[in-house]
Parts: structure tokens; C-alpha cells; sequence
């Protein structure tokens, strides 16, 4: 790899690590915000929640929404983080690396924890949410949609990447120690 090469990626793997540092605090904070000012959002937020426009909801139900709403948050809290160690690999010119390897294969098994997480969140998002309405009203929502099948197939393409680069890391080795 040329040293131009290098300082561009070091350079973009900075800005990354900077991005992906500022999402680390804004998803729980604004996770927090929406679920705090929910009442106040227009009808187009509450359609696919199970809640007409002017329905209000409970602060119990607005904190166990939030609450419950942590679980696909700390999961993709969790792939942020480690994108954000990657990057700070690839800033430091640390490229193919046992370290990059494993960053690779967290953000995999991160993905696919998120996938699931985000399905419970949405069963129970929809309990929390009917909970109040007089038997007959209330309503279980188990969904699998598109985003969901993509986001799991995207964890399984990054296991399979960080085996690629498993492979790549003990070539990188075995060109450091040959004579």
C-alpha cells in the first residue's frame, strides 16, 4: 500500500471515528427525546406503533417504551462502538490485524444481536403500548419485515468479511515473518 494511500484512509478513518463517536451519545439521547415528547409527535410517527394521533399514553408507558426501546439501541450502541475501534485501528495505520479481525467479527455477531433485539422491542413495544385499552383492544404485533431479514443477512456478510480478513491477517503475518 503506497504512504498517499494510507494517509487518505488514516484521514477518513479519523472522521469516521469522530462520526461514529457522536452517534454513541445521540442515539440514547435522542431515543430518550422521542420517547419523552411522544405525546407531542405528529400522527405519521405514531402510525406504525399501534397508536392513533390522538391517543395519548401514560408516563409508566412512555418510560417502559423507552426502556424496552434500550434493547436494539445498546446493540447498536454496541456496533458503533466497535466501528468506532475499528476506525481508530485504521487511523493508527493498523490494517490487517488479528485487532481488525476481531472488531470485524463483533460487528457481525452486534448485527445480528441487533436484528433479534429489534424484533422483541417490537412485540413488546406493542403490549406496553395497548396495555391500557379495555380487553379486546390491546394487541400483540409480531413482525418480520424486509429491514429485518437485510439487517440479519448484513451480519452474517460481516462474519463472513471478518473471516476473509482472518485469512488476510495470518498472510499479513506470515509476510512480517518470513526471511
Amino acid at each position: 500500500m503506497s504512504q498517499q494511500n494510507l494517509v487518505r484512509i488514516q484521514r477518513m478513518s479519523r472522521l469516521f471515528r469522530w462520526l461514529f463517536t457522536i452517534l454513541l451519545f445521540a442515539c440514547p439521547i435522542l431515543t430518550i427525546v422521542f420517547w419523552v415528547n411522544f405525546n407531542d409527535l405528529p400522527g405519521g410517527f405514531r402510525d406504525e406503533l399501534l397508536i392513533p394521533p390522538q391517543e395519548a399514553i401514560s408516563d409508566l408507558q412512555i418510560a417502559l417504551a423507552a426502556l424496552v426501546n434500550m434493547l436494539p439501541v445498546g446493540a447498536g450502541m454496541y456496533v458503533i462502538f466497535t466501528f468506532r475501534r475499528l476506525f481508530s485501528f485504521y487511523e493508527k495505520g493498523v490494517i490487517f490485524t488479528r485487532q481488525n479481525v476481531t472488531c470485524y467479527r463483533h460487528i457481525g455477531y452486534g448485527t445480528l444481536i441487533y436484528a433479534f433485539t429489534d424484533l422483541i422491542y417490537n412485540s413488546v413495544l406493542s403490549v406496553v403500548l395497548t396495555f391500557h385499552r379495555p380487553e379486546g383492544e390491546r394487541h400483540l404485533q409480531i413482525t418480520i419485515g424486509t429491514m429485518d431479514l437485510t439487517t440479519l443477512t448484513a451480519g452474517i456478510m460481516v462474519l463472513l468479511v471478518s473471516w476473509v480478513m482472518n485469512e488476510a491477517a495470518q498472510m499479513e503475518e506470515e509476510r512480517l515473518y518470513t526471511v
